[in-house]
């Protein structure tokens, strides 16, 4: 919910998936500009989610997904980026690093604004 609150801060939207099949069934639905992908949710992670929407789009299109977990283990981010994620946000979220991560991957032209980052 600290990312949610903090996207809307910035003037975004952001849906909410309970797991990782609604997030399927959401994107399936939607073209959402990024997803934050939240690794461990009940019954099915991030990690499979994201290797499934992979395979969805079968190369045709790329949806920007970025890894939003507490994995502090060793490897952590790899695992993230073999599983298709294409960045990633560690927890505790910060505002800095959540709006960079979404400026390195959404286009401009996608005319998300993320505001500025105060002084």
């Amino acid at each position: 919910m600290v990312a949610v609150r903090t996207l809307e801060r910035c003037g975004c939207r952001a849906d909410v998936a309970n797991n990782g099949r609604q997030a399927l069934e959401m994107l399936s639905a939607c073209d959402y500009a990024a997803v934050l992908m939240d690794c461990q949710m009940p019954d099915m992670d991030g990690f499979a989610a994201t290797a499934e929407l992979r395979r969805r789009e079968n190369g045709e299109r790329h949806t920007p997904v970025i890894a939003m977990t507490a994995l502090a283990m060793t490897g952590a981010v790899e695992k993230c980026l073999a599983a298709g994620m294409d960045d990633y946000v560690g927890k505790p979220i910060r505002r800095a690093q959540l709006i960079q991560a979404l400026q390195r991957w959404i286009p401009p032209e996608r005319e998300i604004d993320l505001g500025e980052e105060p002084s």
